[in-house]
């Protein structure tokens, strides 16, 4: 038993794998001691060239922390922090129970995700869905495009958010802590804010790091207002690459509001600029370094992940899908 330490279960060359929120590696006694409750590995539920498409999940198992489509399995993340308002016992089962939802867009099910209200000092929590994980043959790696796409709603009643909760991010494989090198923080991220001026609104806010230093500070290049309690679509083309890089700069341009077959043109991406490329052209990531075990792939996460204080959160995603190119976005 762990405790309060998050975990994710992997399934790494059919050998049980866990691994703590805190990076800390723990190997299983058995495989098959597992074998029930593992979800299946990102690189089996890849279809062509589509990597994932989540909208309607048959079955949840929130005793294994498994969300199941079709008969595949999608990798839950989780971090629950203890005491929380003496949630410490229920808040993995809560937050897992209200990760389905009918309250969609396409329906009939799509991804609810309610981070709870708690005291200061209780940490930080998380409930993410793994899109691709950074160890799987699916991994979104450097110089390789990717696309992403997700209609999202907050919600209404949402109030003053003390904090900025994500609700994406992009996480380079071993980016925690190690040795004398700081934890780096995810390399692109996807965050709501309270707008200042206008209490019916949250700021949709793109930012992303390639640092390896304390500092390490985010760079915000997409602001996007929309109103709660209303579906908005964004698609985002995602090309990774470390400072130095022998090709350049990489990319990240985010379209909003296309619908399900939008046709993306880059000069209608809402951060591209014919005369100030670089709106959407940077480096984006942290150079690998194989003496600290930073690797060269990312994790693609949808999902809630907040530091205190924690205060009252919700919101939805529906038509989620990471594709290799853009055609494979469009439709359900």
């Amino acid at each position: 038993m762990l405790g309060w330490i998050g975990v994710f279960i992997v399934a790494v060359g059919g050998v049980g794998v866990l691994f703590a929120a805190s990076g800390k590696r723990f190997v299983a006694e058995s495989s098959a001691q597992l074998a029930s409750s593992v979800p299946t590995g990102a690189s089996e539920r890849v279809t062509g060239t589509v990597l994932a498409v989540l909208r309607r999940p048959e079955r949840h198992d929130s005793e294994a922390g498994n969300l199941v489509k079709d008969g595949k399995g999608y990798l839950i993340v989780e971090q629950y922090s203890s005491p929380c308002n003496g949630r410490d016992r229920n808040a993995r089962h809560e937050m897992l129970e209200h990760l389905l939802s009918d309250a969609c867009l396409f329906g009939p099910r799509c991804l609810a995700f309610e981070g709870f209200a708690a005291d200061d000092g209780c940490g930080n929590d998380r409930i993410e869905v793994d899109l691709a994980s950074s160890q799987s043959p699916a991994a979104m790696r450097f110089d390789e495009p990717r696309y992403l796409r997700f209609f999202l709603k907050v919600d209404p009643g949402l109030g003053a958010l003390r904090n900025a909760p994500l609700i994406s991010q992009i996480w380079q494989q071993s980016s925690v802590e190690y040795g004398n090198r700081p934890a780096l923080g995810p390399a692109f991220a996807i965050s709501i804010t309270a707008d200042a001026q206008d209490e019916t609104l949250v700021d949709v806010d793109f930012r992303y790091r390639n640092e390896i230093s304390e500092e390490n500070p985010p760079h915000f290049f997409v602001h996007r207002p929309i109103k709660k309690g209303e579906w908005h679509a964004f698609h985002v083309r995602m090309l990774p690459r470390f400072l130095g890089h022998p090709n350049g700069r990489g990319e990240i341009l985010v379209w909003f509001d296309q619908g399900l077959d939008a046709v993306l043109d880059p000069t209608r991406a809402i951060n591209y600029s014919s005369v100030d490329d670089s709106s959407y052209r940077f480096y984006w990531g942290y150079v690998p370094d194989p003496q600290t075990r930073l690797g060269g792939t990312f994790d693609v996460r949808v999902g809630l992940y907040r530091a205190e204080p924690l205060v009252s959160t919700k919101f939805w995603l529906d038509a989620v899908k990471l594709a290799r190119d853009s055609n494979s976005l469009r439709g359900l």
